[in-house]
């Protein structure tokens, strides 16, 4: 059986000993006198071991002598060395703040929607990044983020009573990303306050990517 090398590429050697075919190797035939081909066992060698730095690169253990036969191996390998080399979707952060006044002087939040903006793009959310200068006293600061009008969280974030670490939300569903389609209208919200000191200079982020 020959098998289906061209020499159509530069990198192959021209195979010698059986012209038929324009180019395939092939076993050469005793009755003729005509000899198989012969691109010699150092360009053997040199394709072997290219396959396997490949395979190795991909972090994928090359077949050993004697083991069944794995077709896949190399797919395996070129796809994970793509997506390796693919570059990561775009950033799609989006901020938001509240208990500011004119100047940037940190003043009191209050338990109200601070800002919407609507989704130019599908996005990949992957949680959120907050920072308070004073934090809430009597109870905890709520967060919220509503993808038209719906809460994405099954826990929003927070930062406790007396605290300026925040307290990450949890998706809805637990989920680890959230992907919101173009057209959604995303709403930072915070729904509840500080009861003795609301909190004052809070700075929010969500974080996300173009799916």
């Amino acid at each position: 059986m020959r098998l289906p090398f061209k020499n159509a590429l530069a990198e192959l050697p021209t195979p010698s000993g059986d012209g038929e075919d324009g180019g395939y190797f092939g076993p050469g035939n005793p009755g003729t006198g005509q000899p198989a081909t012969s691109p010699g066992y150092d360009w053997f060698n040199d394709i072997s071991l290219n396959l396997r730095y490949l395979l190795t690169q991909a972090g994928i253990t090359p077949s050993v002598p004697g083991a069944a036969y794995d077709q896949t191996k190399l797919k395996a390998a070129i796809d994970a060395l793509i997506a390796e080399a693919a570059p990561a979707a775009p950033a799609y952060d989006i901020p938001f703040l509240a208990g500011y006044g004119k100047g940037m002087v940190g003043e009191d939040i209050e338990a109200e929607a601070y800002g919407a903006v609507p989704l130019v793009r599908d996005v990949v959310f992957s949680g959120e990044v907050a920072k308070i200068a004073l934090a809430p006293t009597g109870a905890a600061l709520i967060m919220d983020i509503l993808a038209d009008g719906v809460s994405i969280y099954a826990t929003p974030p927070q930062f406790a009573a007396g605290s300026t670490v925040l307290t990450p939300g949890i998706f809805v569903g637990a989920v680890e990303t959230l992907t919101l389609p173009t057209g959604t209208v995303v709403t930072f919200d915070v729904p509840q306050v500080g009861s003795v000191i609301a909190g004052q200079g809070l700075l929010f982020t969500l974080v996300g990517r173009e799916a």
